[in-house]
């Protein structure tokens, strides 16, 4: 006959051992699986906002971001564009011409910091530039990425209202844990 102490351990046992199939994880992984991307967002994946995008670039597109300290001093959003290129924009062209698309022009505006960069075996250029809007000076940071096997560009992205925001612990795990073909 087993006693309750035992009956309890093995419930604990099978609970810890089988807690990862039933209990959702803190953060984790945003899986964008219409686009066969991950990544990690800070403060984990709840709360991602996905809409539709357009660009006279692109043939369709989609966005996923999330949003931190709205409306203050501290604002900064992090997000993943994915877009499904035209075959006329990219056919015949080296990779950095492709990647150059998702810059939209501001490779060549002064003060903008272009730099190639590798992530998870992923060729890319990562690029920060800081403009006025307004009242407002917002820093953008874009990274991006093609995917010649779906013919998709993504711009890994982190915008601010404080340029050092772009460049945090957070910003760099984020852009850092951008992958293809999870």
């Amino acid at each position: 006959m087993i006693n309750k102490h035992a009956i309890t351990a093995i419930l604990l046992v099978a609970t810890v051992g089988l807690g990862c199939s039933f209990f959702p994880k803190k953060g984790g992984a945003y899986q964008g699986t219409l686009d066969n991307f991950s990544i990690d967002f800070p403060a984990g994946s709840a709360d991602v906002k996905v809409d539709s995008a357009s660009a006279n670039w692109a043939s369709s597109g989609r966005t996923y971001s999330k949003n931190f300290d709205g409306r203050s001093e501290n604002y900064r959003t992090y997000e993943v564009q994915a877009w499904q290129m035209n075959p006329s924009r990219t056919d015949g062209k080296d990779l950095r011409t492709i990647l150059e698309i998702g810059l939209n022009g501001w490779g060549d505006e002064p003060g903008t910091v272009i730099r190639d960069v590798t992530v998870n075996g992923r060729k890319g250029i990562d690029s920060v530039r800081t403009m006025e809007l307004g009242p407002v000076k917002m820093t953008f940071r874009h990274v991006v990425f093609w995917s010649e096997k779906t013919k998709t560009l993504f711009i890994v992205g982190v915008t601010a209202t404080k340029k050092e925001n772009v460049a945090t612990a957070d910003a760099d795990a984020f852009v850092n844990s951008f992958d293809l073909g999870y």
